[in-house]
């Protein structure tokens, strides 16, 4: 799910310079969703070997922050519901889900990891 989210962000910007030929549309989607890509698969890797993933997270939350910013500002600004607007929600979301995670304490160990740590005690 949360690669989806950096994938989405990616391919956003590729999709939106296509059709728009703005270099900004371009850059930000490149920039911010090769960092949410960077952050996922990292975090995933971290997270599969049983160590905490919560530094990771804190780093797509702060994108998510930083897009949700730039994208209110944008909607603030057209007052158009697509594109702006619904970019302004998916960073809400992604905001809110991130947010959610660091307040629940990060991701559980995956449950082979758990297993064989109890198994072993």
């Amino acid at each position: 799910m949360i690669l989806i989210t950096g994938g989405l962000v990616f391919t956003g910007g590729i999709v939106g310079f296509i059709f728009s030929r703005n270099p900004a549309t371009l850059s930000n989607g490149v920039l911010f969703g090769g960092a949410l890509l960077a952050f996922s698969t990292i975090s995933l890797r971290v997270w599969r070997q049983g160590k905490s993933s919560l530094p990771f997270i804190l780093g797509q939350a702060v994108v998510a922050a930083i897009l949700l910013w730039k994208n209110m500002q944008t909607f603030s600004l057209t007052r158009k519901v697509f594109p702006t607007g619904f970019y302004a929600a998916m960073s809400a979301a992604m905001f809110c889900f991130y947010s959610y995670v660091v307040l629940s304490g990060g991701n559980p160990l995956p449950k082979k990891l758990k297993v064989s740590a109890t198994g072993t005690s």
